[in-house]
């Protein structure tokens, strides 16, 4: 469409070729009718020149030099004469052949717009109607009553659009309007928007206000707090991460603020430039902004998506969602320069918020954005009027609806089916039908494989994996008990609400923490000098050494991250004269906790495992590959990690090579990817300890057996006392080998054969199955662990001569902390040598050191680690010699009582951490820890897998106990793959299955809203089908129920899932891929791979001749593995045969792949990067797989009880109604 000069008479419009618009009538409603499809025409605008400027914005020149009186007149005639137009249009409208003037009211660069001109073509063909679009001169520049008078008018506001003066002509000429423009106004106002959504009961992210337009510049508001770590008004609170909006609508600089415990920091958002749309800043002071209003709000996880629905008219929405910019800023776009967007499905709740935003605002032709998080959809913003770009669908759905709206308002007597023109859709469609079938014939090979065999017969439905985390720094502790009062002062101060502890983990916190230690050591230093007596020297001494301990840990680096943390608990407490008065306390104990941070090569380890995931774990000749089935929404990932710094920051890490995502911080794609399942990935089931503490009593004791002596010396295991427990330990520890007969060592691990009412409790009886194979009775040895002729019994990988080790262990420790005592006093020297007064108290909070020199994890990418700054006296990872010489001091006395000469073997995993820690990062030390790390690493692989468990039971039981809940969810992720491919072959859809009765229901509903307009009741009751109702919210408490399934977090209602009747250029739009990566410690991998390996094992309930979870060879490629070492894992993939019978229990099948993880040789060259290379992934299943039915028999007894999804097809008590159901798929 040309814009018409008002200058120039162009005379009658040319014809205009007729379009083809091909429809589903059925679909948008609208009854079948001929209409005739002649005298198609754009009319151009016939005005007079616009070079004027009008005072009066009425009759504009025309005015000029009349009185005011006199103006008013003709102000009034005009009206008049416009009244009767409007009279006498109405009266031609009655007419067939009368068509509908259109007028487009909107800026020059809105109407030149591709989307607009391709609707505008599309409504031109129907030939109802006549379109005039206002140039843009005029709109700025003419008199209203100079401006044409049409029937109906498309106008929006956008930059430079003069709103009042087009409301004027709206009121003097009373079109139809397609967006209320009065309610436009509403928009401008993000303030404004929220309450209206709010007020009509549209769900939005939980915010607050903080509105500044009444005060001074930097001035709060009153009942507004700000801290570190939440903003808070009138007493409503929102915690970091929160979003930070400006009240106007146009501004997009949008902040997101980071919690200091995920690394702190704010992430800008922008109008996007370039690939650019937003950056993160980690050294931001996260001070929130004081130069005008704001709205804060929670910050909601949607999987690094983000959903843009476009309506037309309240009953039609089309959803497009994009790789949202918090995760890392980079807009993917596609050949032709466009931000890449793929169709998505909305839910009936969505569709219903969809028509409930049209209806608010007014606005038949709408943009609003949509937020899914926890089974919720939320709208974040409205938009007003906008278009959806480059989908030949939607124009053709816009361009019917609009005619329909329109023509049921003017000439509904024209109602009926829009015609077809014969022309089809020219070069235009066939254009497209070229690109599409290019397309798709590149997408045809999508899901074959080039390693291995798996033919298009075969088609993969699900990844899972189970990983431990990177590569880290040692972990450490420091107890002492204080009396000073700062420290006192400071435990009271941020006492917890039970009085029991408090805990110092921000910034601020550790900051004062700091300040504090500083004074004390001067104060302490003054004292010792002051001491009279060797004692006082000594007690003076001690407690400096520790103060100065602290302080090194506190100035290690930044505050930012989960990296440390301090408790102080009351220890004595003295009374208050006033009796009413809680005690205050007097001492206290001050735990430091540190270490533990992913390391650089840890962070690279694990973004080379994502990468090596997204090129071997997927079908690799697809186009694109795992990124396409991504971006094109038919991959639904889902990344969850425990509590611990370093399992986030490895899984976040994992996210972005995965994923190939930019930017050097961690904390964006942590916070946007990243959920936190504590509960399932760091807690043991009951009894697991007092399990684990009895595997530890029979090994401690074997390893430093004499049997010279015929006696062990071993410090008893410390254990959480059970009842009747503690004798049974404390009788094991003071017997020898000859005495702790079979009996005795199976009550320690199992219960007593002879005890009925010993094997099972109460509360297991009624759990079933699974609680008696869990509570097996005496163990039986397996093939692994015979017992020796001794009596003892013989562990995997013990060594014959284990007690020898233990003791050149000793020998060797004491030179390595010789050697590094003499390395802390040349640091010592060092730092005397070139100290100054102003260094001494530095801030790791100041603005000055905001911006670290030393390398941090979650702030740098590993690239920008430096080795040329390590030195002979600097260790690596920011580590001081005196936290490297306290470590290895703490380990040397916590290993050996020289005074009782018992060895402490719980500390021998610590000392292989930490010398393989050393052998690796520390090496430029100069440092001999080569025999060191031989002898601990031996004596480590075979503590390290015997402390869960001593035989194949006790393994299988003990892991259970810790993995139960993992296992669990990962049947119930192997379950709803498996019935949504059965269910689409049925032609259901678990996730959009109730849409056509919602809408059915609610049709004369949504008829009646859309005449009403804005008349809604706030209290509107919601439907059954309301994914709300249905979760019974506010009924039943969370966290109530031992279900495991899809929970509120890994619920497929939050995920953007493509649209088949929108997708272009892809082969299978309905295809879908579910992958969740579980990110855990050492334990949970030990855990699971017992359970896997010996599922099997003395099971009278299974059949003999079927398969084990795991082969021979599988076995022997899990007895080979060293240990399971940093980012070793264990994949589960789940197939589709879809050649074999939907009932036939074979159909789908899984493929267990495990890898040991990074491990250590001292053939690699880490003299650059510290870096290891992973051990390769190798299957350990039987033949091609595993039957998804027969891994349920294995593994459901041990797996906390799973929800039966919708179909449940192989278990045995549905497997009837499943072969029903594959019938009437047949017929």
């Amino acid at each position: 469409f040309e814009m018409q000069q008002p200058e120039e008479d162009k005379g009658e419009a040319e014809p205009v070729t007729p379009l083809s618009v091909p429809c589903d009538l059925d679909l948008l409603g609208i009854p079948s009718m001929a209409v005739s499809h002649d005298n198609l025409c754009i009319e151009p605008f016939q005005g007079q020149a616009l070079n004027h400027s009008s005072s009066l914005p009425l009759m504009g020149e025309a005015n000029q030099g009349l009185d005011a009186k006199a103006r008013t007149s003709a102000v009034k005639s005009r009206k008049r004469e416009l009244a009767r137009k409007r009279a006498t249009r109405r009266k031609e409208l009655q007419d067939p052949g009368t068509l509908v003037t259109v007028g487009v009211c909107v800026m020059a660069k809105k109407a030149n717009g591709k989307p607009m001109q391709k609707i505008l073509a599309r409504l031109q063909a129907f030939g109802d109607f006549v379109i005039t679009v206002f140039p843009e001169e005029m709109i700025l520049d003419a008199p209203v009553l100079k401006w044409p008078v049409v029937d109906a008018l498309i106008s929006f506001h956008s930059d430079g659009f003069p709103l009042k003066k087009v409301l004027r002509y709206v009121d003097l000429t009373k079109p139809f309007l397609i967006n209320d423009l009065q309610l436009q106004a509403l928009l401008f106002d993000r303030r404004s928007v929220y309450k209206k959504l709010t007020e009509n009961g549209v769900q939005v992210p939980k915010h607050i206000v903080v509105d500044r337009d009444n005060l001074m510049e930097g001035q709060d508001p009153e009942g507004f707090i700000e801290t570190e770590n939440y903003v808070e008004m009138n007493g409503v609170r929102i915690e970091k991460p929160f979003v930070e909006k400006p009240s106007n609508a146009d501004d997009h600089n949008i902040h997101i603020y980071y919690p200091p415990s995920m690394g702190g920091g704010v992430k800008r958002l922008f109008r996007k430039v370039g690939d650019k749309s937003a950056e993160y800043d980690p050294y931001h002071s996260g001070e929130v902004r004081r130069d005008g209003s704001y709205i804060y709000e929670t910050f909601l996880t949607t999987g690094g998506t983000d959903v843009k629905v476009y309506t037309v008219g309240p009953r039609y929405a089309h959803a497009e969602a994009r790789k949202s910019p918090v995760v890392d800023g980079k807009v993917i776009r596609t050949e032709d320069g466009k931000e890449m967007r793929f169709p998505v499905l909305l839910s009936p709740a969505e569709k219903e918020i969809a028509r409930m935003v049209s209806l608010i605002f007014g606005q038949k032709v709408c943009g609003f954005d949509l937020l899914r998080c926890r089974k919720k959809s939320y709208v974040c913003d409205v938009n007003g009027w906008s278009f959806v770009k480059s989908s030949h669908k939607y124009y053709e759905d816009t361009a019917r609806i609009l005619r329909n709206i329109m023509l049921s308002a003017l000439k509904s007597h024209r109602l009926g089916p829009p015609p077809r023109p014969a022309s089809a859709r020219g070069e235009e469609g066939a254009e497209q039908n070229e690109e599409g079938l290019h397309d798709q014939q590149q997408d045809r090979f999508e899901f074959g494989t080039a390693e291995e065999s798996h033919s298009e017969e075969q088609e993969l439905r699900c990844v899972l994996a189970v990983v431990r985390h990177g590569d880290r720094t040692p972990k450490q502790k420091m107890k002492m008990k204080v009396t000073q009062p700062g420290l006192v002062a400071l435990m009271e101060k941020h006492l917890d609400l039970k009085g029991k502890q408090a805990k110092l983990k921000a910034p601020s916190q550790l900051q004062e923490l700091l300040d504090i230690t500083r004074q004390l050591i001067i104060e302490t230093q003054d004292s010792l000098q002051k001491a009279e007596t060797k004692e006082e020297r000594d007690d003076f001494s001690d407690v400096l050494e520790k103060l100065r301990y602290m302080r090194a840990v506190l100035e290690q680096g930044t505050f930012s991250g989960v990296n440390r943390k301090v408790q102080l608990k009351p220890v004595k407490q003295e009374k208050k004269k006033d009796e009413d008065a809680p005690p205050a306390p007097k001492e206290a104990l001050l735990v430091l906790k540190h270490g533990g941070v992913l390391t650089h090569s840890g962070r690279q380890h694990a973004e080379a495992l994502g990468n090596n995931f997204r090129h071997n774990m997927y079908p690799t000749n697809m186009r694109g590959g795992l990124l396409r089935l991504h971006s094109t929404y038919r991959h639904d990932l889902k990344i969850y990690s425990s509590d611990e710094g370093r399992v986030q920051s490895s899984a976040a890490a994992f996210a972005q090579g995965m994923l190939e995502l930019e930017g050097e911080s961690l904390t964006p794609i942590l916070v946007s990817l990243v959920k936190k399942d504590a509960s399932m990935l760091e807690t043991f089931g009951k009894g697991t300890s007092n399990d684990i503490q009895a595997s530890k009593h029979l090994l401690y004791h074997q390893l430093t057996y004499n049997a010279e002596t015929g006696g062990s010396y071993c410090v008893p295991v410390q254990e959480e006392k059970e009842e009747g427990k503690d004798l049974q330990m404390s009788f094991a520890c003071n017997l020898g080998p000859e005495a702790l007969t079979r009996r005795e060592m199976s009550r320690l691990t199992d219960h007593d054969p002879d005890d009925e009412e010993s094997i099972p409790d109460k509360q297991d009886k009624e759990e079933g199955r699974w609680a008696t194979l869990l509570d097996m009775d005496d163990p039986l040895y397996g093939k692994d662990f015979q017992p020796s002729p001794d009596g003892w019994q013989n562990f995997h990988k013990m060594d014959p001569d284990s007690l020898t080790l233990c003791r050149e262990m000793v020998t060797l420790l004491k030179t390595l902390t010789s050697e590094l005592l003499t390395l802390l006093q040349k640091e010592m020297q060092a730092e005397r040598d070139c100290s100054s007064p102003s260094s001494e108290f530095s801030s790791p909070m100041s603005p000055s050191s905001r911006k670290p020199v030393d390398y941090c994890t979650a702030l740098h990418h590993p690239s920008d680690w430096d080795p040329k700054k390590l030195s002979s006296l600097v260790p690596c990872m920011s580590e001081k010699v005196i936290l490297m010489y306290d470590r290895w001091k703490k380990l040397l006395k916590g290993f050996y009582n020289e005074k009782k000469g018992l060895f402490d073997c719980s500390k021998i995993p610590d000392i292989y951490d930490s010398a393989k820690y050393d052998i690796i990062h520390n090496s430029h030390l100069g440092l001999d820890m080569t025999r060191l790390y031989h002898v601990s690493r031996k004596l480590a692989n075979c503590i390290i897998p015997n402390e869960y468990g001593t035989d194949q039971r006790s393994k299988r039981r003990i892991g259970a106990q810790v993995c139960s809940r993992l296992l669990g969810k990962l049947l119930s992720d192997l379950d709803y793959m498996a019935e949504e491919s059965v269910a689409l072959l049925s032609g259901l859809d678990l996730v959009m299955g109730e849409e056509a009765d919602l809408d059915q229901s609610h049709r004369l509903q949504m008829e009646q809203l859309e005449r009403e307009c804005l008349q809604l009741d706030p209290e509107e009751p919601k439907s059954a089908d309301d994914p709300e109702c249905q979760d019974g919210t506010g009924g039943e408490s969370e966290g109530e129920g031992d279900d495991v399934s899809d929970s509120d977090d890994d619920s497929d209602a939050d995920v953007a899932r493509l649209s088949p009747h929108y997708a272009s250029g892809i082969l299978n739009p309905t295809r879908h891929v579910r992958t969740r990566v579980y990110f855990t410690s050492e334990s949970h991998l030990h855990s699971i791979v017992n359970v896997l390996r010996y599922a099997h094992v003395d099971r009278a309930d299974l059949d003999e001749e079927g398969e084990p979870v795991v082969c021979p060879d599988g076995c022997q490629i899990l007895k080979d593995a060293p240990e399971l070492d940093y980012l070793s894992h264990v994949v589960l993939r789940l197939w589709e045969i879809k050649t074999v019978p939907i009932d036939d229990p074979t159909r789908f099948r899984v493929e267990v792949i495990f890898s040991p993880g990074a491990l250590y040789s001292e053939a690699s060259d880490l003299s650059t990067d510290h870096c290891l290379q992973p051990n390769t992934a190798k299957p350990i299943h039987p033949g091609d797989g595993i039957s998804l039915h027969r891994l349920h028999e294995l593994l459901e007894p041990f797996a906390k009880p799973c929800k039966k999804a919708y179909l449940y097809w192989h278990t045995a008590d549905s497997r009837s109604k499943q072969k029903n159901l594959s019938a009437s798929v047949s017929s």
